[in-house]
């Protein structure tokens, strides 16, 4: 993958897991949350318009009358004009037509017309290398959010710690058997330790999806030096179908200057029978 390509990637899955992470804050206020969760391009649609903000300041307005202070996000500027700069890059990334029209707002007729008057009308993404890049997206969009549940769960469990702590704190100070406080302690150290045994698998599991990411991206660095090298036995293939007709042509000339000397030498010889019948 190329510097350009692999920075646009980047650049792709860290805008997916910012919203992703804004979607959790608003799961109790966006009532079709499960929806936009399940199809990434539906919640990058709502992040990318004005529908976001209301929810937001819904958020905001709630998170002050509970005396906390978070700052929302800025949201990200709508995509307003397709340039041949930016079709070319796309094109580059391996995004087909119908992810383009969908994201610019245009129909097939509007894509070809505006194709066609900037002349970029025969410019198209390798042949298989669509379905390839789909499959590696699909992957990393799973993985972008298997790592956003894990650390969802992880941080649901650091707060049920610190939920259980000062539950712990709390039953020291105000138990007044010795026994009940014991009790209670057991429990909790029970639930802790069963806690971090699952943050240990979260982790395991995140590094795990990491690794999944890392083998799709090499197994697209294989298909394209593959793709190169095919490219050059073309060309190779090419000039050699060349060089073969040059020879053709050459001794399709060779033949027939060939028949014209037969014919002159029978003439030659015809000449030469008739004279010596002459002196005869």
């Amino acid at each position: 993958m190329k510097p350009a390509e692999r920075k646009k990637l980047n650049e792709y899955r860290t805008k997916v897991k910012g919203y992703r992470i804004r979607l959790m804050a608003l799961a109790n206020k966006v009532p079709n949350v499960n929806e936009l969760w399940q199809n990434e391009d539906k919640m990058v649609q709502f992040f990318e318009s004005k529908e976001v903000e209301k929810y937001e300041a819904m958020l905001t307005s709630s998170n002050e009358s509970l005396g906390k202070s978070e700052t929302v996000k800025t949201k990200p500027k709508i995509k307003t004009e397709l340039t041949v700069e930016k079709f070319k890059e796309l094109k580059a990334a391996y995004v087909n037509d119908k992810t383009i029209m969908k994201d610019f707002g245009m129909n097939a007729n509007q894509l070809n017309a505006w194709k066609k008057a900037n002349g970029v009308i025969g410019m198209s993404i390798p042949k298989g290398a669509g379905a390839l890049a789909k499959k590696i997206q699909e992957k990393e969009a799973a993985v972008v959010t298997t790592a956003i549940d894990y650390q969802a769960e992880l941080n649901i469990a650091l707060r049920q710690i610190k939920a259980l702590e000062s539950d712990i704190e709390s039953y020291k100070l105000q138990s007044t058997s010795l026994r009940e406080k014991e009790e209670s302690l057991q429990q909790k150290s029970i639930a802790l330790q069963s806690q971090i045994e699952r943050n240990s698998q979260l982790m395991e599991q995140f590094a795990n999806a990491q690794k999944l990411e890392r083998e799709a991206v090499q197994e697209l660095i294989i298909y394209q030096d593959d793709y190169r090298k095919l490219e050059v036995d073309y060309r190779n293939l090419s000039t050699e179908m060349a060089r073969y007709k040059t020879m053709l042509d050459r001794l399709k000339h060779t033949e027939q200057i060939n028949v014209w000397l037969m014919k002159q030498h029978i003439g030659f010889v015809e000449q030469a029978d008739d004279r010596a019948e002459a002196f005869s």
